[in-house]
């Protein structure tokens, strides 16, 4: 059995070791006996190193409330209870005081707080061995533009606050958009609260235009031209990740979602890579929904490469949702066919462009490409 305190390390490590793989989560839940540094009542409670404590502060993965959240049954521990109607006697019900926020190496605990520690951090290391500064597409007094790389998280996780593009590329740093961790391109960041209302102003009034290009699978390219769905976002199967379902005609929860295909081509030099025949497209975004590109090119045949959460999903034009059973649908591990290739911003007039951001080609069409077996470890 691998020693608790050594696997803990190995999760903090910089760079990871080889062949490193994420052990799962691991969350505890502690009471500070008395006033005192976190990292001494984390070390204490836990019987962990001061290095390792600081290794897990540093990151981001340690957690400190005054009053203690009112937590699941399963969660809490046992005087818990007790402790928490004890702080609100003490500190008072404003919910600040019991929202845990994240320890700093100075930061001290009353007696009764609240210490929440993941243990097992998820890593990202992508983020580490990026060339940020080159992927900085343009800095302007409102917005800083960003290559993603496949593999990086945009905000922080709870459990990580280092390994992110809103954390690596600059700071401080607003969330405009977002993209799945396995999905690279342009990544739009606001220098202030100004700047993300303007960006959401526009996009709300349908002047903002997104870019896609896709690497997907099929023998025959899609057609060009407007492809519309009815989008089931939220899909719940135990066992399953959360996923959207897309249905040729409406049903009750589904909300509409279309895209138009600009072009589609057949790529025969890339099928030795990815097992078979593959297809390079440029689509453009009419509606944005939760995974909508995945959704929809799993419903038309044609799934994207390294898809393992909506490639089972993919069927033929015509039939029906594909039914999925527990543990059907994984995450994706690797990169994915999708990249966030052009965001072109319009004035109010609807005519004049004010920004016009562009990604550098795909991973798939570069021979030493960020691509799925080099973001294998990236992505566990």
């Amino acid at each position: 059995m691998p020693d608790p305190i050594e696997t803990i390390r190995a999760c903090l490590a910089s760079p990871l070791p080889p062949g490193y793989r994420n052990p799962g989560p691991r969350v505890e839940h502690l009471l500070a006996p008395r006033e005192d540094f976190v990292s001494t009542l984390v070390a204490e409670g836990l019987q962990l190193p001061q290095d390792v404590v600081a290794g897990l502060i540093e990151i981001g993965a340690v957690y400190c409330c005054p009053v203690p959240p009112a937590l699941p049954g399963s969660l809490a521990c046992e005087p818990s209870s007790g402790a928490r109607q004890a702080a609100l006697k003490q500190h008072g019900n404003d919910t600040r005081l019991s929202t845990p926020r994240r320890a700093s190496r100075t930061s001290v605990a009353p007696a009764g707080a609240y210490l929440r520690v993941h243990a097992h951090v998820k890593r990202f290391p992508a983020a580490d061995c990026a060339d940020w500064a080159a992927r900085l597409l343009a800095v302007t007094d409102e917005h800083v533009i960003v290559n993603k790389p496949c593999g990086v998280p945009v905000p922080i996780t709870v459990d990580n606050a280092r390994e992110s593009v809103v954390t690596q590329a600059s700071q401080p740093l607003h969330i405009i958009h977002r993209l799945d961790r396995c999905t690279e391109g342009v990544v739009v960041l606001g220098r202030g609260v100004q700047a993300v209302r303007a960006f959401h102003d526009a996009q709300h009034s349908g002047r903002v235009q997104k870019t896609y290009r896709l690497l997907c699978h099929g023998s025959q390219p899609p057609p060009l031209g407007l492809l519309t769905h009815h989008l089931a976002v939220g899909t719940r199967i135990p066992g399953c990740p959360i996923h959207s379902v897309a249905h040729d005609e409406p049903r009750p929860g589904t909300a509409a979602c279309s895209l138009i295909m600009e072009s589609a081509e057949s790529a025969p030099a890339l099928e030795s890579v990815h097992g078979g025949p593959v297809i390079d497209c440029v689509v453009r975004l009419v509606t944005g929904r939760t995974h909508q590109i995945r959704a929809q090119m799993a419903a038309v045949g044609h799934p994207l490469v390294g898809d393992t959460l909506y490639g089972p999903l993919a069927r033929r034009p015509g039939q029906a949702p594909v039914e999925v059973a527990m543990g059907d649908l994984q995450e994706p591990e690797l990169a994915i066919g999708l990249q966030a290739a052009r965001m072109v911003v319009m004035a109010e007039d609807g005519a004049t462009v004010l920004h016009d951001w562009r990604a550098p080609e795909p991973w798939w069409t570069q021979a030493s490409s960020c691509g799925p077996q080099h973001l294998a470890s990236s992505l566990q």
